[in-house]
C-alpha cells in the first residue's frame, strides 16, 4: 500500500533517476541511484536517510521531492509538510508538488487548507491515485457534501471504466464514503453504486483485512437506519453479504449477525405487539452481547451494562409467565432477536421465580451500599412497575460516544423515493 501512496514523481521513472544522478558527483550518483531503488521497494527509512545525505552535498528538485514522498508515507507529515510547501513556491506549475501538499495538509487535519490546495487542481489533467478520496474527506469534513459525493465517486469511477483496483482497502474506502453520502444526501444514487460495491467485493480476495473492513462498513451504514426509507435497503444489503459468504472470520460473522439483530429492533420499535417493557428487556439484552466486549477495559461502563441486563431479566421474571405469546410472536417475526435470547426465554418461563432470585443475588454485587434482600426487591418491583407504565420512544444508535441524528430533510409521502426507483416514496420504501 505504501508504493500505492507514493505517486511516482515522473512516468518515466528511469529518465527521472538518470537526471537526478547526473546532478552529483560520480561517487554519489550510485547513492542516487539506491535511494530511487529502496523507495521504489517500499524502504522509505533508507531512502530517506539516503536523500539526507545527498541533500547535505547538494539541494537538487528530485531528491527534495523524493525525501518528501518518504515521509509522507512513512506518516512524518510534520517534516512533508515545509518541503511539498517549498516545492510548491519553487516549482509553481508542478501539479504533483501541490498535490502532496494537500494530501499532507488532510493527514495533519488541516481540511480548509487542503481543499484550497487541491481544488486549485480541478480538474486533473490525468488520473492521481486516490487524490479524489483525500479531496473528498476534506470537503466532507468542512460541510461540503454534495462536493465531497463527487469527489469519491471519481475515484469508483476509475474502477467502473477501467477495472483497475490499484488497493484494495483504499478502494473500499472510497465507497464507504460515497455509499454513506449517497444515503445522507438521499440522491437516488444509492442503487447504481452499491451495485458497483459489490461488483468490487466480487473482485479481491476477502482476506481477514479486508472483512474487518467490510465488518466496519456494515457497522458504520447501520448508523443510518434513523432514516425510515433506509431500513429495507440496508436489510437487502447485509442480507447480499451473507448470501455471498464474503465474511468468515468470527467477529466478522457476529458483526453480521448484530446487524440484523439491529435491524430487527428498528422493525419492532414501531411494532404495536412488542410491549415497551419487551422493548427495554431486548436493548439491554443486546447492549450486553455486542456492546459490554468493546468496553472491558473500562469498568464502570461494563457494570452499568451488566446491571442494567441484570436488571431487565428480573423485569422480564416477572412479565414473562403472563405474556408468553409475546415471546411467540418474537420467535416468529423476529428471528435473529429471538436467537439471542432463546435460551434465557425457556429458563424464565419454566422457573420464573427461579431464576429471579438467582438474579437478585447477582445484582447485589453491583450494589454500592448494603442492602438487604428485602429491600433490594422492593427497588425492583417499583422499578418494573414504572417499566411497565412506559412509553416508546424514538429510537437513537449510537457508537458509544456520538448519537446519530437524521441531517436529511423528512421525505414527504408523495414526494419521489430517495432510493432511486422512481416511484413515490409511499408506494415504495414509505409503506
Amino acid at each position: 500500500m505504501n508504493k500505492i501512496i507514493s505517486v511516482k514523481l515522473n512516468q518515466d521513472i528511469s529518465k527521472e533517476i538518470e537526471k537526478a544522478s547526473a546532478q552529483y558527483p560520480v561517487f554519489m550518483q550510485d547513492m542516487v541511484r539506491e535511494a530511487f531503488q529502496a523507495a521504489d521497494e517500499g524502504d522509505f527509512e533508507t531512502a530517506d536517510e539516503l536523500c539526507g545525505k545527498l541533500l547535505e552535498y547538494q539541494e537538487t528538485e528530485e531528491i527534495r521531492a523524493l525525501q518528501g514522498v518518504c515521509c509522507f508515507t512513512m506518516e512524518d507529515l510534520e517534516r512533508a509538510e515545509p518541503i511539498f510547501k517549498e516545492l510548491t513556491l519553487d516549482y509553481p506549475d508542478t501539479a504533483l508538488y501541490r498535490m502532496y501538499l494537500g494530501m499532507t495538509y488532510h493527514g495533519m487535519g488541516y481540511f480548509y487548507e487542503a481543499v484550497k490546495e487541491l481544488g486549485s487542481l480541478e480538474p486533473l489533467s490525468e488520473y492521481h491515485p486516490f487524490f479524489y478520496t483525500s479531496y473528498g474527506d476534506c470537503l466532507q469534513e468542512i460541510g461540503k457534501l454534495k462536493q465531497s459525493r463527487e469527489a469519491f465517486r471519481k475515484d469508483v469511477e476509475y474502477f467502473e471504466k477501467t477495472g483497475v483496483i490499484i488497493s484494495d482497502i483504499m478502494l473500499d474506502g472510497a465507497f464507504q464514503n460515497l455509499l454513506h453520502l449517497d444515503i445522507s444526501l438521499t440522491n437516488g444514487k444509492y442503487p447504481e453504486d452499491v451495485k458497483l460495491y459489490f461488483d468490487f467485493l466480487d473482485q479481491i480476495e476477502m482476506t481477514d483485512e479486508m472483512q474487518e473492513y467490510l465488518s466496519a462498513n456494515i457497522i458504520y451504514f447501520s448508523s443510518m437506519m434513523s432514516s425510515q426509507w433506509y431500513r429495507p435497503l440496508f436489510l437487502e444489503f447485509v442480507t447480499k453479504i451473507r448470501d455471498k459468504k464474503y465474511l468468515k472470520t468470527k467477529h466478522a460473522l457476529e458483526v453480521l449477525e448484530s446487524a440484523f439483530t439491529s435491524w430487527e429492533s428498528y422493525m419492532y420499535h414501531d411494532d404495536r405487539q412488542i410491549s415497551p417493557l419487551m422493548e427495554s428487556y431486548l436493548a439491554a439484552a443486546y447492549e450486553r452481547k455486542y456492546t459490554i466486549k468493546e468496553v472491558k477495559g473500562y469498568r464502570e461502563e461494563a457494570d452499568r451494562i451488566e446491571s442494567a441486563a441484570l436488571a431487565h431479566n428480573w423485569y422480564l421474571c416477572q412479565y414473562a409467565a403472563e405474556h408468553p405469546e409475546e415471546i411467540d410472536y418474537i420467535k416468529e417475526t423476529y428471528p435473529y432477536t429471538y436467537a439471542d435470547n432463546a435460551e434465557f426465554f425457556k429458563k424464565v418461563l419454566r422457573n420464573p421465580a427461579g431464576t429471579a432470585q438467582k438474579i437478585e443475588k447477582k445484582l447485589r454485587s453491583y450494589s454500592f451500599k448494603k442492602i438487604t434482600k428485602e429491600e433490594m426487591r422492593e427497588s425492583l418491583y417499583r422499578a418494573y412497575e414504572w417499566q411497565l407504565e412506559k412509553k416508546k420512544g424514538p429510537v437513537h444508535l449510537t457508537d458509544g460516544e456520538d448519537t446519530y441524528r437524521r441531517i436529511q430533510p423528512k421525505i414527504g409521502r408523495n414526494d419521489p423515493c430517495p432510493c432511486g426507483s422512481g416511484k413515490k416514496y409511499k408506494k415504495c420504501c414509505g409503506r
